[in-house]
């Protein structure tokens, strides 16, 4: 009887591990998903703040005038 119990145990433990690897890779693709969204914001906001700079509205109201 003790034996079958041991299998057991090693059978929850097998479990246990098998849903910890998937938790883990399940919170790396979404730590991956976040890190690709941040880098995209950061390109957005780089390429918004080149628009909109002064210089270039001034450069662009000149060529407007010409």
């Amino acid at each position: 009887m003790l034996y079958l119990n041991n299998e057991e145990i090693v059978k929850q433990h097998l479990r246990d591990l098998q849903s910890s690897v998937e938790q883990h890779r399940v919170a790396q693709q979404v730590l991956a998903i976040q890190r690709e969204i941040s880098k995209l914001n950061r390109q957005s906001k780089n390429s918004v703040k080149a628009k909109q700079s002064i210089f270039n509205q001034f450069i662009n109201l000149g060529k407007r005038m010409l």
